[in-house]
């Protein structure tokens, strides 16, 4: 965690520490994607916009944040989000390095 706050910018294993904690806390808690005002906003307009699409934009806008460039076909490729639930779509977006190690991320994910 100590690393996670103080890296600049985060690199993919301090991601991976903020997701380990977050997920054991999560379990702890008994709490999960859809209790975070960001996640489940995210969702909502993600279906609100139609469901791949919206996936798309919304992993691209999380690449972004993280300073991860996007290219321009990423969110115009429907196919990619396709089987994969939300929360496999975000930890791959948060645990990545860039756009081909996001796809890659995805292929080990379950569907």
């Amino acid at each position: 965690i100590q690393l996670a706050l103080t890296e600049e910018p985060l690199s993919g294993k301090a991601w991976r520490a903020l997701e380990r904690v977050a997920l054991a806390m999560g379990a702890r808690e008994g709490t999960g994607p859809d209790n975070d005002p960001l996640m489940r906003s995210m969702s909502r307009n993600a279906d609100a916009r139609g469901l791949a699409r919206g996936h798309l934009e919304a992993v691209a806008a999380v690449l972004r944040a993280r300073g991860i460039e996007v290219s321009p076909a990423f969110t115009t490729d429907l196919d990619l989000p396709a089987g994969y639930s939300v929360e496999a779509l975000m930890a791959a977006a948060l645990t990545c390095t860039d756009e081909a190690d996001f796809r890659h991320h995805l292929r080990e994910a379950p569907r």
